[in-house]
């Protein structure tokens, strides 16, 4: 459903995470940030009081923006589906998503388990926990199968290089493939998110 809405994100968290993604978060100033999104250096400090702020927040921004789109385009309204198929939904859901907040997504990936940011984060556990038990269901409640699933979200989030968009969705769909089969679902066969991964 292409039609979704991106939930609004503070054009300050936007601004940070492309330049971090682009430079490199040691590289990036409260200044640039400030000038990057089109706002004084005042009002950057003023909602966020350092760069490891600005990091929780676009954790958080992120995972509150991907809830709204996943909720808009009703996954959860879909009964009976095996979960490697829910699975194929949200990683269909989330290059959709990147395409437009691309920076937001792979940062927010990057700097999630950082231990300088973890502490400030607040319902980022809860809002994983939604889209792992859309996909797996009662399994949702075994760690590993949900490391699995956040490391397939993350490596279908990445930016590939040139010419490699297609290996690296592939491989992003294999790896939901496996999942749904670990939460008791039969592997898709075709079509799916590997047709998707190929005409990226």
């Amino acid at each position: 459903m292409s039609g979704a809405r991106v939930s609004v994100v503070d054009p300050i968290l936007d601004a940070a995470a492309e330049l971090f993604e682009k430079r490199g978060y040691d590289e990036v100033t409260m200044e640039a940030i400030a000038d990057r999104a089109g706002v004084g250096r005042t009002t950057v400090f003023r909602r966020y009081e350092s760069k490891t702020q600005l990091l929780a927040g676009i954790v958080e921004s992120f995972f509150d923006a991907f809830s709204a789109y996943t909720a808009d385009r009703e996954l959860d309204t879909t009964e009976g589906e095996a979960p490697v198929v829910r699975a194929e939904h949200v990683l269909r859901a989330l290059r959709e998503f990147c395409e437009r907040r691309g920076p937001l997504a792979r940062v927010a990936f990057g700097a999630r388990n950082l231990p300088w940011v973890r502490p400030r984060l607040d319902q980022e556990p809860e809002r994983i926990g939604r889209l792992a038990r859309y996909c797996l269901g009662p399994a949702s409640a075994r760690p590993l199968l949900c490391c699995f699933f956040v490391e397939a979200l993350r490596h279908a989030a990445a930016e590939p290089a040139a010419g490699g968009a297609p290996g690296r969705l592939a491989c992003a769909a294999e790896a939901v493939r496996v999942l749904g089969t670990l939460a008791g679902g039969t592997p898709s066969t075709g079509g799916g998110t590997s047709g998707t991964a190929e005409s990226a």
